[in-house]
C-alpha cells in the first residue's frame, strides 16, 4: 500500500517533489521513480546492447547511479529526457570500458604462433640470392669502362 500512496503523492505534488524526496533517500520515492521509468530506461539500454542480459544489467546500474546524480538534475528540465540522457551516457561508458578491456589484454593468444618477421623466410632468402645472382650476371655483360664507373658509383654511396 505504501507504493500506491507514493505514486498518488507523485501525481498530486508533481515529479519535482518526488525528486526532492529521493534526494532525502526515501525508498518509496526511489521505488516510484523506478516503477515509472524502468521500462523506458531498459528500452534506451537495449539500443546499445545486443544481449538482453547486458541491457538489463545496464538499466539496473542506471538506477543505482540515479541515487547519486539526482542532485545534479536541473529542475527546469523534464525528468524522462534527463534520465534517458543519463542511461545513454552510462551505456556508452560501459561499452567504452568493455572495448578498452578487450584491447588491453592479450587474452589467451599463443604468441609462439605469431610469425617472426625479423628474420627473412627461407623463400625470401632464396629469392634475394637469385636476384643478386641475376644482377651480377648483368653487370658482367656490361663493357668494362661502364662496369668500372658503375662499381665506383655504388661503392661511394
Amino acid at each position: 500500500m505504501a507504493t500506491g500512496s507514493a505514486s498518488l503523492h507523485l501525481e498530486e505534488t508533481g515529479l519535482g517533489a518526488a525528486l526532492n524526496q529521493a534526494l532525502q533517500t526515501s525508498p518509496e520515492a526511489l521505488s516510484t521513480i523506478y516503477t515509472a521509468h524502468h521500462r523506458h530506461v531498459l528500452r534506451v539500454c537495449r539500443r546499445f546492447f545486443r544481449s538482453p542480459e547486458d541491457a538489463e544489467d545496464a538499466a539496473a546500474e542506471v538506477f543505482l547511479k540515479l541515487h547519486r546524480v539526482l542532485g545534479t538534475k536541473d529542475q527546469a528540465l523534464p525528468f524522462r529526457p534527463w534520465v534517458s540522457q543519463v542511461a545513454g551516457r552510462h551505456c556508452i561508458d560501459k561499452l567504452r570500458r568493455k572495448k578498452r578491456e578487450l584491447n588491453s589484454c592479450v587474452g589467451g593468444t599463443d604468441l609462439t604462433e605469431v610469425p617472426d618477421n625479423s628474420t627473412p623466410s627461407p623463400l625470401s632468402q632464396i629469392l634475394r640470392s637469385e636476384e643478386r645472382r641475376q644482377v651480377r650476371e648483368q653487370l658482367i655483360r656490361l663493357p668494362k669502362n661502364i662496369r668500372f664507373h658503375f662499381y665506383c658509383a655504388t661503392t661511394s654511396e
